[in-house]
């Protein structure tokens, strides 16, 4: 936690140098702020229809950030309901997720596979149905029911969804028979599309589809 001074074994240089760090409250403290801060600014930023919030995103953002890392850096919260803490529990998952999804994204795509819009919005669902059940056990372990505590508590068990929903994706594209318009694709469309895939599932940008935009009506 934040200004403890424990060290441990060892002596390299880049050890002495994160142990500072993290004596200092690098961790603790300000990488926790600079996630939130980032967040509320582009959350704040995306607001449409309340300019009051877009014109001080800035200002708000930081005293929101500040709000919630002052009391954890002098122990005000109480342990089970303190958000920073209940951050740093539910992230590793969320990193381990995301880079499942996209691992396997990137598998699909080196073979020429695209994602149906079907399979897309299984994955998206069952990501955060995922993350969903893993706030809630974190943030209200008396809330949740004891077995989806111990279930996302085991590494064991996320290593299994993963490893299990990869294989079950891959075997998938692999036996299904490519259409006569994925065999007609040449490398740069697959690319195209596989980008395109990624976009739309992770909500960036708009729909690939659709006629292209219409210019001034021709003078009669």
């Amino acid at each position: 936690m934040l200004f403890q001074y424990q060290y441990y074994g060892g002596s390299g240089t880049l050890q002495n140098v994160f142990q500072m760090l993290n004596n200092w409250g690098f961790v603790d403290a300000l990488l926790p702020f600079l996630l939130i801060f980032t967040l509320l600014y582009i959350i704040l930023k995306k607001m449409t229809g309340i300019t009051t919030f877009q014109s001080h995103a800035g200002i708000l953002s930081f005293t929101l950030s500040l709000m919630v890392i002052i009391p954890h850096v002098l122990r005000l919260y109480q342990p089970q309901q303190d958000p920073i803490l209940i951050l740093n529990q539910i992230l590793p998952q969320m990193v381990v997720l995301l880079l499942a999804i996209m691992m396997l994204l990137i598998l699909l795509g080196l073979v020429g596979a695209s994602l149906p819009n079907a399979v897309m919005s299984i994955i998206a669902l069952a990501a955060f149905v995922l993350l969903t059940m893993s706030i809630i056990s974190a943030a209200f372990p008396s809330f949740a029911p004891m077995w989806i505590a111990s279930l996302f508590s085991d590494p064991n068990f996320l290593s299994l969804i993963i490893i299990l929903a990869t294989m079950g994706l891959v075997i998938y594209f692999v036996v299904s028979e490519p259409t006569e318009a994925d065999k007609s694709k040449s490398w740069t469309q697959k690319v195209q599309d596989f980008a395109q895939n990624i976009q739309s599932l992770f909500g960036m940008g708009g729909s690939s589809g659709g006629s292209a935009p219409s210019g001034p009506p021709p003078k009669k």
